[in-house]
């Protein structure tokens, strides 16, 4: 069992070269085109049926059957072809066809491309190990670059230029058909360099060859220098297919997530310093702000457990899945926040959870105005406003918080004596404490005073309750001993 690729050979080396005598007659390809082959097809069973039509005179290159039988153990085993169509994962602009002739080898070829990249799945989820696996994969591999090799041959000796401009033939009936399978062959280049890239990121564990670049497939096997933009824009939909692959399809790893991470930051950089047009420029950057954005949100789920299955790609990125998975993590947070009286204690668990998302401080400097706000770029804001409130409010050196050792005052006093003497300090006017709020003040005593018989200071609310509401014996108390104070001061 292999893939056959009949189709591509045969444009290639027999009966259906666009060159042929036999394949220049426009009235030919016009009747060939039936009326649903040019369509986008939702089923393979209706893409194969309109192949099958326009190559019904080439009955060698249709496939065998279609059913595919393992024996095994004295057991028979019949799979049957999928319905589901395989996509190819990367998404590149095609000029269009324009005449007969070069729309039925459009179709021809994208529509073989889908086939391929089915059949690849499919055998190799019936082949009986690994080895049979990589010997089918990498012979179908290597057959492909065999032929992108032969096309850019073919292309250099009709002198095509990539900067063709695919619309009005000539009226030169030679250079109007050089520029017809000029057209052909281009688009048969395209599609198999989609094939190679395809076929590297579906099945990397598989391939026993060099995984190649962009640079690799024009230097090595086109002998072409490589255009710049088009190779910029293959690189970013490359890195949009890895993604999308990675996340849907790979387990889980923390290591090769924050490598993926790095690595679109990193193209995210060389795009900008590459001399492109705005239009190209802003789809480019929309799309590798987004593989940051979706990296980053399952480094966050993943790492603290805040989703319990694998989320797809498109759970990361989208609006629903992120609002509720912050909103689930904000109010965890905030929880953790408030059991925590002590404001120092509260900065220790606020250093604690920015290492948290520390990933996100890279060695690679992004522009972050053009970053999505992502799960913990959103966390990491919650948590920089708490602390410069913590810091503006109670005048904390944050370099010391970490160690949080300060020591209570101990007194003699009991809890409604140290509350109604700050609160005579409090209403002193004018004022002695330069504070925002009460509440403020409370949080100071609680930090740093403990009363008679107690480890730690009153809390917030107990001082909040004894201020506005003072015992007269509390009252006595403080005027016996403020008596003295003042009989003390009259004699300095």
């Amino acid at each position: 069992m292999r893939l056959e690729l009949a189709q591509y050979n045969s444009i290639l080396f027999d009966d259906l070269r666009p060159w042929l005598p036999e394949n220049k007659s426009e009235i030919k390809f016009q009747q060939k085109l039936n009326p649903t082959f040019n369509f986008k097809k939702e089923d393979i069973d209706d893409l194969e049926k309109d192949v099958f039509e326009v190559l019904k005179d080439h009955p060698y290159l249709m496939p065998d059957d279609e059913l595919i039988l393992k024996i095994k153990d004295n057991e028979i085993t019949i799979s049957g072809t999928k319905d589901e169509m395989f996509e190819p994962l990367i998404d590149i602009d095609l000029p269009l066809f324009f005449n007969y002739k070069t729309e039925y080898y459009y179709y021809l070829i994208t529509n073989e491309e889908t086939k391929i990249i089915k059949k690849l799945h499919e055998i190799l989820a019936v082949s009986e190990n690994e080895a049979e696996q990589k010997f089918l994969l990498n012979t179908a591999y290597r057959r492909i670059i065999y032929f992108l090799g032969e096309t850019g041959m073919l292309l250099k000796q009709i002198d095509n230029t990539d900067d063709l401009v695919y619309d009005i033939l000539p009226e030169d009936e030679i250079q109007a058909e050089k520029k017809i399978n000029s057209y052909i062959l281009s688009i048969f280049k395209t599609i198999l360099i989609r094939l190679i890239f395809d076929i590297q990121n579906s099945f990397p564990d598989l391939l026993n060859l060099k995984k190649l670049t962009e640079d690799d497939i024009y230097i090595t096997i086109l002998h072409q220098i490589p255009p710049s933009i088009t190779t910029l824009h293959i690189i970013v939909m490359m890195d949009v297919a890895r993604a999308k692959y990675y996340i849907s399809k790979v387990t889980y790893s923390k290591e090769k997530t924050l490598d993926y991470l790095l690595e679109t930051m990193e193209i995210l950089v060389l795009y900008f310093s590459t001399k492109i047009n705005s239009k190209e420029r802003a789809s480019g950057i929309k799309k590798l702000a987004e593989n940051i954005q979706a990296f980053e949100n399952l480094l966050y789920v993943m790492e603290f457990g805040y989703d319990n299955e694998n989320p797809t790609y498109e759970d990361l990125v989208s609006t629903d899945f992120q609002e509720e998975i912050f909103t689930h993590a904000s109010k965890n947070i905030t929880s953790q926040l408030e059991k925590q009286a002590h404001p120092l204690n509260r900065l220790v668990i606020i250093n604690k959870l920015e290492k948290d998302v520390s990933f996100l401080k890279s060695k690679i400097q992004v522009d972050e105005n053009i970053l999505f706000p992502s799960i913990p770029r959103r966390i990491l804001v919650m948590l920089l406003n708490n602390k410069t409130y913590l810091n503006a409010n109670l005048s904390i050196d944050l370099s010391k918080v970490i160690e949080a050792k300060t020591k209570h005052l101990k007194t003699n006093l009991s809890v409604p004596q140290l509350a109604y003497l700050f609160k005579m300090l409090m209403d002193s006017k004018p004022d002695i404490f330069d504070v925002k709020t009460n509440k403020e003040l409370y949080q100071f005593i609680e930090a740093n005073f403990t009363t008679k018989g107690k480890d730690e200071g009153p809390s917030v609310a107990s001082l909040n309750n004894l201020y506005s509401d003072v015992d007269k014996e509390v009252a006595s108390f403080w005027a016996d001993r403020l008596r003295k104070m003042l009989e003390d001061a009259r004699k300095v």
